[in-house]
């Protein structure tokens, strides 16, 4: 399936029912706007947060998963800071986006997703 085919899946998916196409095109708008801002916010070593198609649709830059609501985008930055930083003690699996204890056991209460 395209990204732009399941972009559109996700998006009638989380609409308000009742939300009107311009409603629609607000809210990605201002989706649009905060994954600008938060890529200008980045320290100029590290790479940008999100991906910003030619057709305005927003997408996670590490995993290229589309941005459907605006919380996501700070919810994308927390994560990416927690990640930076890390958890003491705790070791980050990049493939699943999970922290386990050195000795592999997961860790609970740690484990974040990049989309809320």
């Amino acid at each position: 399936m395209s990204r732009k085919k399941r972009l559109e899946r996700l998006e009638e998916a989380h609409t308000v029912p009742g939300e009107y196409p311009k409603a629609t095109e607000k809210r990605r708008k201002l989706i649009r706007e905060q994954a600008e801002h938060a890529n200008r916010c980045q320290d100029r070593f590290e790479e940008p947060l999100f991906e910003i198609t030619e057709e305005g649709d927003v997408l996670c830059a590490h995993d290229g998963r589309p941005v459907t609501d605006p919380h996501q985008t700070l919810a994308e930055k927390f994560y990416s800071m927690e990640v930076g930083l890390g958890w003491e003690g705790l070791v980050h699996d990049e493939e699943i986006q999970e922290f386990f204890t050195p000795e592999g056991e997961p860790s609970v209460g740690t484990s974040f997703t990049s989309n809320g």
